[in-house]
């Protein structure tokens, strides 16, 4: 099972689908973050990437500004 494979049994589940999903991944082909994307990611951090990315990520999907 891969990410997506996951992302998209997360988001068919009823328990758990609310669950906001970050992708991570060390794909950047666009075609495939836009898959994620409309999979239910809500966001995507690809691989490496800096520690200080993931609070940025967090508070975005959080709807928290910086």
């Amino acid at each position: 099972m891969n990410g997506l494979d996951l992302l998209n049994d997360i988001k068919k589940s009823t328990a758990l689908k609310h669950i906001e999903v970050i992708m991570v991944a060390t794909e950047s082909e666009k075609q495939n973050i836009v898959k994620a994307i409309k999979a239910g990611a809500a966001n995507y951090i690809i691989k490496p990437f800096s520690p200080e990315i993931i609070p940025e990520k967090i508070k975005s999907v959080m709807g928290i500004n910086p």
